[in-house]
């Protein structure tokens, strides 16, 4: 079986398994979408619409606050006492939450792919992960807003984040004056002078193309040649001739002293 067919079995548990196999394989996707060599081939086992899916069924359970046990009345006053010894009782696992947490984290992984941008907000994505923000476990905010910030770089989005009411940060995870890459430098239509760029310290700049200048600005002057040959130093001047000092006299040598008999 190729790993193509693999992916696609996989996805396709979801749409039928309950929702603690949800969770799993919610958990499995989410590990593969880390890898951004596996994106391509996520997006087309049809992951992002069967993870919408567990996000739209399950939200409403993920939000629900979960109850602690209560306590059977009329117990053994022993049993009782080793419980309340062993400290609180643990909450029950709320699979509804662990399977949006995974969904969710997948989600985030698979919109940095240009093409599931788009998707999230055309299968509706872009209502339930907003509802998602307002959950009590930070993962499962931390995903939602990954993946409406990241659905939210794709223009087509734009209009559906603010009738959807999402925040300022969401509906323009950017600013109005970042220039995409692909676009000419200017907004301004053919044929129109766009408008000059204030820059700090600089005044004014007009945007121009490649090569050009500005409308009457004049070009900058041709640099100095440089000279043929390096000029030689000038000679320092000539400090006043001062006499050497004479050498040192030679030491004596010291006379023997007189050997003679008396």
């Amino acid at each position: 079986m190729s790993s193509s067919a693999c992916l696609r079995q996989i996805v396709a548990i979801l749409h039928t398994a309950e929702v603690e196999q949800r969770a799993y394989v919610c958990g499995v996707l989410q590990e593969l979408a880390s890898d951004p060599a596996q994106l391509p081939a996520l997006v087309s086992a049809k992951a992002v619409a069967a993870l919408l899916a567990v996000v739209q069924a399950q939200s409403a359970l993920a939000l629900k606050k979960p109850k602690a046990p209560k306590a059977k009345a009329g117990g053994d006053g022993k049993k009782d006492a080793a419980k309340k010894d062993a400290g609180p009782a643990k909450l029950p696992v709320n699979w509804s939450e662990v399977a949006v947490q995974n969904a969710s984290g997948a989600l985030h992984l698979l919109s940095f792919h240009d093409g599931v941008k788009a998707e999230i907000g055309r299968r509706g994505g872009i209502p339930p992960l907003l509802k998602l923000m307002s959950a009590r476990n930070p993962a499962i905010y931390e995903h939602c807003v990954g993946a409406l910030w990241n659905a939210g770089l794709d223009p087509a989005n734009t209009a559906l984040l603010a009738a959807a009411r999402a925040p300022e940060f969401l509906v323009r995870p950017v600013p109005p004056g970042w220039v995409a890459l692909d676009r000419p430098a200017s907004d301004a239509p053919p044929g129109e002078t766009p408008e000059p760029l204030q820059l700090p310290h600089l005044g004014p700049v007009t945007p121009t193309r490649a090569g050009a200048t500005s409308a009457g600005a004049a070009p900058p002057p041709p640099l100095a040649a440089a000279p043929s040959a390096a000029r030689p130093l000038a000679p320092a001047a000539s400090s006043p001739a001062v006499a050497p000092h004479p050498p040192p006299p030679p030491h004596e040598a010291s006379r023997p002293e007189s050997t003679a008999p008396a």
